[in-house]
């Protein structure tokens, strides 16, 4: 009887065996294949970026098949190709000619710069842009179409741009709300360090070409580090500042000088400013902030003045010297402009990286002058801007 049951389960267990099978091949014959539905989605990046390259054209001169292919948002990579020789006034040199479509995929609008590569090309060769220039102004959400053409104009090298990395320069324009809300958190840092609190109002100090800073004598490496002008010694992390101010400026404010936007990172640059404000003698502080990049100069000598200048939304928080090195935040952001310019002041199309605090112009009080006496020459600017009147007539308008 035993042996009966066991034979029996063995038999059930080969029959279903055998149904599964059955079903198996019987669905799979009647279905044909198994068919998955659904939709994907793919958002464009929130940037700026290349949304189609591809090569317009190239003359007889060009050795290997030209191409182009997308190698980043902005960048894109050239194929095994060489730009000949020039041959003689009838035979120029190796030329290519790429169309490119981008579209500013950002919150923000798009300065486009310039087009550079990661390999320095030949003296001799030439590239000239169609349908974009540097200082052009691309909205949020605009696209645009242009040309680079890539010309060899030697007579006796070749140009080989195999796998050689170009890319498009852009730096977006941000407008006071950017800088606003970049400004809260430096503004109570600097305060804590101005009361040598430390970065955290706790006495916590910071690391420092790898020395540990105390709370107390963070204020002494700012002033130390100040560069002396005629209206007051400043320092920063603007572009060309040096880098042991911008290393200085990383160390007290930390992740506070850089901001997302969409999926990119922006930096926020400041200028730390010992400066007359109050109109009583000693110099107070004042944080100069900005979110703009800096990247787009301008300005020209005209008719004794200047002239085009690019100017830059900067706000301005004051702090008031009390004396016995005691100073008081002045709760208040004030909103201006100023233009961009180098490390040095000076003004033009390549003269980028800082702003002339010089020359900064309240927003908020439209109706002020700057007072201070100074003069504004081709040469130097001895002007103190309008944060001082801003600040005054800002005083004067809380009393009751």
């Amino acid at each position: 009887m035993l042996k009966g049951s066991r034979f029996l389960i063995i038999s059930l267990c080969i029959l279903l065996s055998f149904m599964t099978l059955f079903l198996s091949v019987g669905y799979a014959a009647i279905t044909g294949h198994l068919r998955v539905e659904g939709e994907g989605y793919y958002n464009d990046p929130a940037t700026i970026f290349i949304r189609s390259i591809s090569v317009k054209s190239s003359n007889a001169n060009v050795t290997g098949t030209p191409s182009v292919s997308k190698a980043g948002f902005v960048v894109f990579q050239h194929g095994d190709y060489t730009l000949n020789k020039q041959k003689d006034a009838k035979n120029p040199g190796g030329s290519i000619t790429i169309e490119i479509l981008v579209e500013n995929n950002s919150d923000v609008g798009q300065y486009f710069l310039s087009h550079s590569t990661n390999t320095t090309l030949a003296k001799t060769t030439v590239v000239t842009l169609s349908g974009i220039k540097a200082g052009d102004l691309l909205a949020s959400g605009e696209t645009r179409s242009f040309t680079i053409t890539i010309q060899n104009t030697h007579s006796r090298n070749n140009v080989s741009l195999k796998d050689v990395i170009s890319t498009l320069n852009f730096s977006p324009d941000f407008d006071e709300s950017f800088t606003e809300g970049a400004t809260e958190s430096i503004a109570t840092i600097f305060a804590n360090v101005l009361a040598n609190l430390g970065i955290d109002g706790e006495g916590q100090g910071i690391v420092y070409k790898g020395k540990d800073i105390p709370a107390n004598q963070i204020l002494k490496q700012i002033t130390d580090s100040m560069e002396n002008v005629d209206t007051g010694g400043y320092m920063g992390n603007v572009g060309n500042a040096t880098q042991d101010q911008k290393d200085l400026i990383a160390a007290i404010f930390g992740d506070n000088i850089t901001m997302q936007i969409g999926n990119q990172y922006y930096s926020v640059y400041l200028l730390i400013k010992n400066q007359q404000i109050d109109g009583k003698g000693a110099n107070d502080m004042v944080l100069y902030v900005t979110a703009d990049q800096l990247a787009v100069g301008g300005g020209n000598w005209s008719n004794n003045a200047w002239r085009n200048l690019n100017v830059v939304p900067v706000y301005g928080l004051v702090f008031i010297n009390e004396g016995n090195n005691k100073y008081t935040y002045c709760d208040h952001m004030f909103v201006g402009e100023a233009p961009v310019c180098n490390m040095g002041g000076e003004f033009g199309a390549d003269r980028v990286g800082n702003f002339n605090t010089n020359l900064w112009n309240s927003t908020e009080y439209a109706d002020l002058t700057d007072t201070s006496g100074g003069q504004i020459t081709q040469q130097y600017i001895t002007t103190n801007g309008e944060l001082d009147e801003a600040y005054q007539r800002y005083i004067k308008e809380q009393k009751p």
